[in-house]
């Protein structure tokens, strides 16, 4: 029997590794909080999804998605496929709940292009066209908040989401596609697929869910998506987050000291070098990790960089070091390269679900 995952969505269960990130990058939480309630009326303007400058991506543009490592290239011209990428959290302010979507010259627009879609919406150029949506994200601070305020931002967020899967639609035609996201952008899409995925026709036109960073729950007993177990399953979902080993141990001491954690599911572990769940792997099944300049070249990726093994519904890495060590991974969590640790694994596999899907 396929393993089966509960779809989560919520400020209260979604993204906790968020606060785990606060904390190792010295951030005073307090400092990030807005100063006022949310107020839908003080939102920032929505987008129009009909208008290109609401995305940051699109197949059929130059733009910040069509960059690909030494030795590989942009297939987007010739795919078959369509992804639906839904970027993380870029956003730190507290000006506002949500940021604007299209701050030109901003932080949010800044981190989108030059980060999050050269680093992650990249990886789908290899098997598929992009299409990325620039949206009023919630700041990081939603993810601490217990006022109403977070949730309701988040609830803004994902209403763009889901206008921009509309428009996403319209302009695929009925083909098949991907939806991935990390971290903010994968809790929209997890979503986005209770909502509107699961139980309806669109269903069997999705080749994989890549909802990396995110607390998708793996259960056996309530309904939702089938986990992927192998590297050419279709119509499955993934999960992963990338900790060092002493903080998988602390989170298993806790676990338990929790009366109740034996009831518990924990968060689905898809190992991104063996795509089986639980799955555990040596370096040398790593294809490549990827740094890269901010804004610059992908550069040649760094095959073997490190191992990994799924404990405890995290993805322990084997010791790593520079580039990836730095002020904002030393505390032990690398949710913040989730994506490039494992660059070529992912590039790779979403090719190969890619082709599986067309040949079924």
């Amino acid at each position: 029997m396929r393993r089966l995952i509960v779809l989560i969505a919520g400020a209260t269960l979604a993204l906790s590794l968020a606060a785990q990130v606060l904390a190792q990058t010295s951030l005073a939480t307090a400092g990030l909080k807005p100063d006022q309630p949310f107020s839908a009326a003080a939102a920032p303007p929505a987008p129009d999804y009909a208008d290109d400058a609401a995305w940051a991506g699109l197949p059929d543009r130059a733009d910040a998605v069509d960059v690909a490592p030494d030795g590989s290239t942009d297939g987007q011209a010739g795919a078959k496929v369509d992804v639906f990428f839904v970027h993380p959290t870029t956003y730190f302010g507290k000006e506002g709940w949500n940021a604007a979507y299209l701050d030109q010259g901003g932080a949010g627009v800044a981190g989108v292009d030059a980060g999050t879609m050269r680093a992650q919406a990249s990886v789908f150029n290899g098997c598929c066209r992009v299409y990325a949506p620039r949206y009023r994200q919630a700041t990081l601070y939603a993810f601490q908040d217990d006022t109403g305020s977070g949730k309701a931002a988040l609830d803004l967020a994902y209403g763009d989401v889901s206008r921009a899967f509309d428009e996403f639609l319209k302009r695929t035609h009925g083909r098949p596609f991907i939806l991935a996201g990390h971290s903010q952008g994968a809790m929209h899409l997890i979503r986005l697929i209770r909502e509107r995925i699961i139980g309806s026709p669109l269903r069997k036109r999705v080749v994989a869910a890549y909802l990396i960073g995110s607390n998708l729950m793996d259960t056996g007993t309530q309904p939702g998506l089938t986990a992927c177990e192998n590297a050419t399953q279709t119509g499955c979902a993934i999960n992963f987050n990338t900790v060092s080993q002493a903080v998988s141990d602390e989170n298993l001491k806790m676990l338990k000291m929790t009366a109740t954690a034996a009831r518990q599911p924990r968060m689905l572990c898809v190992n991104p070098l063996t795509w089986t769940v639980d799955g555990a792997a040596p370096a040398a099944a790593n294809l490549g990790a990827i740094h890269g300049v901010r804004g610059g070249p992908l550069g040649a990726p760094l095959p073997g960089f490190t191992g990994a093994k799924c404990e405890g519904g995290m993805l322990v890495l084997d010791a790593i070091g520079a580039p990836f060590l730095n002020p904002l991974t030393r505390g032990g969590v690398y949710h913040i390269y989730d994506y490039n640790l494992f660059y070529m694994n992912l590039r790779a596999n979403a090719v190969a679900r890619a082709d599986a899907f067309l040949k079924r």
